[in-house]
């Protein structure tokens, strides 16, 4: 398994990153791809996606892309 955004395959540094924070999968249970997960390396995860560098919608593409 490898990070879906940078393919970065270091096991150890992996994430599992939830398409929406916990707060709004709980507003919003039963919306079609609510609790898909996406393999994220911690920089990708930590460092891109909560910092809002890149979008969920970007992680989700290049999920479907690799």
């Amino acid at each position: 398994m490898k990070c879906v955004y940078c393919h970065d395959d270091i096991p150890s540094l992996l994430t599992k990153a939830h398409h929406y924070h916990k707060q709004e999968r709980r507003a919003n249970q039963g919306r079609p791809g609510i609790d898909d997960i996406y393999p994220l390396c911690w920089s990708c995860h930590h460092g891109l996606l909560h910092y809002g560098i890149i979008t969920v919608n970007e992680v989700r593409e290049a999920a479907a892309a690799t």
